[in-house]
């Protein structure tokens, strides 16, 4: 290894620190040559549970890796981003009991820290250190915003790949204010993962002049887990004008105005026995993953929540028929329940996935043939 050339090292260890942190916080601490030829390539791929302290620490270890007497700086090409729930009142809507500081937030490992230092931290382990300051420093503060903005600051010129979770389990804020911290385009992402939140519209900085925040993004993964149905896809026409592959997990009945919007989009009608719209609201996408999510116990001791069930898989049956006409694959997945933190689990797997090449959240279309 000392004879080879650097820039062959470098090439071997861009194609290793694809995992999300661990591999280039370990090349890091294997000695000085290895940590200064790794320096511009491990924070290629970073998985960040941004607790305020955390969020902070990540951007001293960036700023002091960016300074220019140390030559080139390093690059986030790829985010995975968890932003912590505010401790403004909520209410659940997929139950379970909110506590300020939930032991089992523990379960995310984080791989950027203070000391970057890789760790995996049990389940039940307790939040200890740092991660105190959680229950004083809310993440929707005037400094937490501040941190959240310079982050994106940092990595929009050059992210490709950006999954963000908004909070840890199932649940709706009802009073606690946005955290508005975008005020800048991503011009490179190509692909985006949401889970807790329907659009980043919420992390846009009020008034601020934002054109496409991502004119190249061609995949969205929405989950929409415990997301209502009163929002549609306006946002995205306008932000992402030229995606092409969209998958839906987690739809939910009531469907309300959204199957209608996501119908419009491909130009068919949300149910049979109604007329197509005149045009598509969403000329750009020919792909589509659709995922319902299969009702609970209870649901199906309600009449009329199994009636509204019946109704959306009938009109995802549709969209599997009539899509192939406006020239959009459809792939319709069958039923599944998982919970809000284990979503979270299985984001962060497929979005790996997907950076060692992998098919991901869209290996259905690959089976399909897409």
């Amino acid at each position: 290894m000392d004879t080879l050339p650097l820039e062959i090292l470098q090439t071997i260890f861009k194609l290793a620190c694809s995992d999300g942190g661990y591999t280039g916080c370990s090349l890091s601490r294997t000695s000085k040559d290895i940590r200064a030829a790794a320096r511009t390539i491990r924070c290629q791929a970073v998985s960040l549970i941004a607790y305020p302290a955390r969020l902070e620490s990540f951007l001293e270890l960036y700023a002091r890796e960016c300074e220019p007497t140390l030559g080139d700086p390093p690059k986030v090409d790829h985010l995975h981003l968890v932003i912590p729930p505010s401790l403004g009142p909520r209410r659940f809507i997929c139950g379970g009991v909110f506590t300020p500081l939930p032991q089992t937030e523990a379960r995310f490992p984080i791989v950027v820290t203070p000391t970057t230092q890789p760790f995996t931290t049990k389940p039940s382990a307790p939040l200890t250190g740092s991660d105190m300051h959680f229950s004083s420093r809310p993440s929707d503060s005037p400094e937490y915003r501040e941190a959240a903005h310079t982050l994106a600051r940092l990595v929009a010129p050059h992210l490709h790949t950006l999954v963000i979770q908004r909070g840890f389990r199932c649940q709706v804020k009802l009073l606690a204010p946005t955290l508005a911290f975008i005020d800048t385009p991503f011009p490179r992402v190509r692909e985006i993962t949401l889970l807790g939140l329907s659009d980043v519209g919420e992390f846009i900085v009020p008034h601020a002049h934002a054109p496409p925040l991502f004119p190249a993004a061609a995949r969205l993964h929405f989950v929409r887990k415990g997301l209502a149905g009163h929002d549609c896809l306006d946002f995205w026409r306008t932000h992402a004008p030229r995606a092409t592959h969209l998958r839906m997990s987690c739809l939910r009945a009531p469907f309300g105005k959204f199957v209608p919007s996501l119908a419009r989009s491909v130009g068919i009608a949300h149910m049979p026995d109604l007329p197509p719209p005149r045009s598509r609201t969403y000329p750009s996408l020919r792909a589509l993953v659709l995922h319902q999510d299969a009702p609970t116990g209870a649901d199906m001791e309600r009449p009329a929540t199994v009636e509204a069930y019946m109704a959306l898989m009938a009109s995802l049956e549709h969209f599997g028929n009539a899509c192939p006409a406006q020239g959009v694959k459809a792939v319709v997945v069958p039923p599944f329940y998982m919970h809000f933190e284990d979503w979270g689990v299985k984001l962060k797997e497929e979005w790996l996935d997907r950076l060692s090449g992998g098919g991901g959240c869209w290996k259905e279309l690959e089976l399909a043939g897409e």
